[in-house]
């Protein structure tokens, strides 16, 4: 008999809550949890994910998860495959710009629905925007899918952390590299179908493990710290008016990331004669 037990910071906690509710305090406690997410933090595995890609030992995470938490701990999207998508991400199909968000984009009622009341905000395109979640029953997107099969086959290790390995395709990743030769390392609670392939199977929750592994790296695990970035940029539109645009930005990339909530601005008068030639 096989038990299936999630994994994962406050998941347990938060099913023992379900026992004994009605069916209204059911549906209270999912949008609590959903607003949660939004503001969960990156746990001691996020963070020490981040530090083996910091140190060139690891050059690609491919995650199952849609908290979004890989990409504000701070890693880098170019070296994650999301592939159920991200709770924070929505995209344009017309001209595939992607915005990242503080806030949950998905506002669609039905599963098929992945529409949000939102527009691009390139004036040549404005067109609609959808959230990146992945729902049962729909296929996976080709790039992140073919960025994380085009990782395995370059792989050497696959270290697997608190999955069952029994959703596919993503359990066909690391059995890629198992079948190529590759060392296969797995951190999980129980049994998977791939533990007769790996070299190590560790039965241990994934904090315990990444705090072990890297204090044998000798790699300190970093706190996390939220990181922000902005462009701000201002052009004269008639004389002596000018116009200051703020725009919040992805840490990694120059796609648009909405964070700012409100902007307050102190202007100080320049004599006559005297030109700012650079930032004070």
């Amino acid at each position: 008999m096989n038990t299936v037990l999630d994994t994962g910071p406050g998941v347990w906690e938060l099913r023992d809550k379900k026992q004994g509710l009605t069916e209204k305090q059911k549906t209270d406690l999912k949008k609590k949890i959903r607003k949660d997410l939004v503001k969960a933090l990156p746990s001691v595995t996020h963070m020490a994910i981040l530090k083996l890609h910091e140190a060139g030992l690891v050059d690609l995470t491919v995650s199952q998860n849609v908290d979004g938490l890989h990409r504000r701990s701070n890693l880098n999207p170019k070296e994650l495959a999301e592939l159920h998508g991200n709770t924070n991400l929505e995209h344009c199909r017309k001209c595939k710009r992607e915005y990242m968000r503080d806030f949950r984009t998905r506002e669609g009622r039905k599963v098929s629905d992945h529409r949000t009341s939102r527009m691009c905000d390139d004036p040549k395109c404005r067109g609609q925007l959808h959230d990146s979640i992945i729902n049962f029953g729909e296929n996976l997107p080709d790039k992140p899918l073919d960025k994380a099969f085009d990782g395995a086959e370059k792989a050497d290790m696959c270290i697997v952390l608190g999955s069952s390995l029994r959703v596919t395709p993503a359990a066909d990743v690391p059995e890629d590299v198992a079948k190529k030769g590759g060392k296969l390392v797995i951190c999980n609670l129980q049994q998977t179908p791939l533990s007769s392939r790996a070299s190590i199977n560790v039965h241990a929750m994934c904090d315990a493990f990444m705090t072990k592994l890297m204090k044998e790296l000798d790699l300190e695990i970093p706190e996390f710290k939220l990181h922000r970035r902005m462009k701000v940029s201002m052009k004269e539109i008639k004389k002596g008016t000018f116009e200051v645009v703020v725009t919040g930005l992805d840490v990694h990339e120059d796609a648009p990331y909405s964070f700012i909530k409100g902007i307050c601005a102190s202007v100080q008068e320049v004599g006559k004669g005297i030109e700012m030639e650079k930032e004070p």
